[in-house]
């Protein structure tokens, strides 16, 4: 029989999405290491049941040769299907440099910084003015990541 495989992508929007987003993939790759009691090291390569690890990660992770091949030690990472989008950079950055240099954790997982967006100035938590004002003027910009 063939076997289809589902993707999917996240849209991370603001700071509360962008938080939750996060969380979201660091739970997901939590769980597939606790599957697995004898874990070791707490990478995904690591977990007793291969098809379970394959299908969360070909569903929600992209594979990519610029971190190194799969199964090198736990050192190689893979990138969550996501794209991080905020009007202000805190969050977005936290989010981006914390599972860039979260090695004292073996985070096996990052984002692809060519997939997020943001700003400098923010809408000063005013919704309208982001809504009305800033989505008007960052549309193709946005656009361009959702494509």
């Amino acid at each position: 029989t063939i076997e289809t495989s589902m993707s999917i992508i996240t849209i991370q929007v603001g700071q509360c999405g962008n938080q939750i987003g996060d969380s979201f993939f660091q739970q997901l790759i939590q769980n597939v290491q606790d599957s697995c009691p004898n874990s070791i090291g707490g990478t995904y390569q690591n977990v007793c049941s291969p098809y379970i690890r394959e299908k969360v990660i070909d569903t929600f992770f992209d594979r990519h040769s610029s971190f190194g091949a799969l199964g090198g030690g736990g050192k190689d990472k893979i990138t969550a299907k996501a794209i991080l989008l905020d009007m202000e950079p805190k969050v977005v950055q936290m989010c981006l440099e914390q599972r860039k240099h979260d090695s004292s954790h073996h985070s096996p997982w990052a984002y692809d910084p060519s997939l997020a967006y943001f700003k400098q100035g923010g809408s000063g938590n005013n919704w309208a003015l982001g809504y009305q004002y800033l989505g008007d003027n960052e549309y193709s910009d946005v656009s361009s990541r959702l494509q």
